[in-house]
C-alpha cells in the first residue's frame, strides 16, 4: 500500500488483497468474484484471446469464479515500487530479504484504529528486568518502565537497553517514599536525582512520571515539569498472586485504552510476562508504551492522566 489505510475500511482491503497473487514465474494472478462483469472480461471469460495485454484466463462458467493472469513483463507496468521487488525476487528465485521491523515502541500507532494497551512497569530495574526485556522483544511489543532512581546505577545495561529498544523510561522517584507527605524541596530532590540517573543510563531524560502508591496533589505537581501518569488496571502482583489470577488480571480484565500496572522488580510477574503478553496478543490488543497510547502526545505539565 502506497495510501493511508485510513483512506479505507480494513475489510475492504482484505478482500482487494485476496483478489491478487504472484505466480513463481512473477506474472500477476487476479482472481476475478462470479459477480464482477465487464466486456472485457467476459471475453476472457468466454475463452476469447487477451491480446492487448497477453492476459490469459481459465475458462469458466459466467456464474463462477476464474482466473486471469497477466504475464511478468505486462504486471511490471502496474506495480508499485513494493510490487515490482517481490515480482522481481519471485521471477528470479532468490530469497526475499525482508527489512527488519522497526521497535514497537518506535513506531507511529493508530490507537484510534488499533486495540491498544499500555504495559507499564514500576519499581526495577532489577534482576529480573533482562527477562521482562527478553519477553517483551520475542513479541515485539512496547511498554513504559518507571525507574527508582536508587536501583538505575546497579542495572545501567537494562536501562540503556530499555532506550535502545524503544520502550518508554519514566520516573518514579527515587526511593519510593509516598511524595504528599514530603516536603516541597524534597519532592523536587526525589524526581531530579532520577531524572538525573536515568539520563546517565540511556541518554534521555524522562518525560513522565508515576508518584508511589499513586499518591498525588496539586502541591507535588508543582515542583516538577514531568506530568504524573497513573493506571486503570492494577495488577496487585506485589502482593504475589496465584498465576491464574495474574493471568486475568493482566491480561483478561483489561479494555481497550488500558494502562496496566506492573511491577519487573518481582519474580512472579518477570515469570508471568510472557503469558500476560501472549494472553493480550491473544485478544487482539496491541502493546504499546504510554505516549503512543494517548496519540504520540505528552500530557501537559503539572497534569494527572489515567486512560481507558
Amino acid at each position: 500500500m502506497v495510501q493511508s489505510v485510513d483512506e479505507f475500511p480494513v475489510e475492504q482491503l482484505r478482500t482487494l488483497f485476496a483478489h491478487f497473487s504472484f505466480a513463481p514465474d512473477g506474472s500477476l494472478v487476479v482472481h476475478v468474484p462470479a459477480d464482477f462483469s465487464t466486456p472485457e472480461l467476459d471475453r476472457l471469460r468466454g475463452g476469447g484471446a487477451g491480446a492487448a495485454t497477453g492476459a490469459a484466463a481459465t475458462t469458466a462458467p459466467e456464474s463462477a469464479p476464474f482466473f486471469v493472469t497477466v504475464p511478468a513483463t505486462t504486471a511490471a507496468a502496474l506495480l508499485t515500487q513494493p510490487g515490482s521487488q517481490v515480482q522481481s525476487v519471485l521471477a528470479s528465485g532468490a530469497p526475499l530479504a525482508v527489512p527488519a521491523a522497526p521497535w514497537r515502541g518506535t513506531e507511529s500507532v493508530d490507537c484510534a484504529l488499533f486495540a491498544c494497551v499500555a504495559v507499564t512497569f514500576d519499581d526495577g530495574p532489577g534482576e529480573h528486568t533482562a527477562d521482562v526485556l527478553d519477553a517483551l522483544d520475542a513479541r515485539r511489543a512496547a511498554a513504559t518502565f518507571f525507574l527508582q532512581g536508587v536501583n538505575v546505577g546497579g542495572h545501567a545495561g537494562e536501562v540503556a537497553r530499555m532506550q535502545a529498544e524503544g520502550h518508554e523510561i519514566g520516573s518514579h522517584t527515587w526511593n519510593h517514599p509516598d511524595l504528599t507527605k514530603l516536603t516541597d524541596p524534597e519532592i523536587a530532590d526525589q524526581l531530579a536525582r532520577t531524572s538525573q540517573a536515568i539520563l546517565e543510563a540511556s541518554g534521555q531524560r524522562p518525560s513522565t512520571f508515576r508518584p508511589p502508591y499513586g499518591a498525588v496533589d496539586p502541591r507535588v505537581l508543582a515542583q516538577t515539569e514531568l506530568p504524573a501518569i497513573l493506571w486503570t488496571i492494577d495488577t496487585n502482583d506485589w502482593r504475589l498472586p496465584d498465576d491464574e489470577t495474574l493471568l486475568d488480571r493482566a491480561a483478561l480484565q483489561p479494555k481497550p485504552g488500558a494502562i496496566i500496572l506492573l511491577h519487573d522488580v518481582h519474580e512472579n510477574t518477570a515469570r508471568m510476562t510472557p503469558a500476560i503478553l501472549d494472553g493480550l496478543l491473544g485478544r487482539g490488543f496491541t502493546p504499546v508504551t504510554v505516549q503512543q497510547l494517548l496519540g504520540g502526545r505528552l500530557p501537559a505539565a503539572h497534569t494527572t492522566t489515567t486512560h481507558g
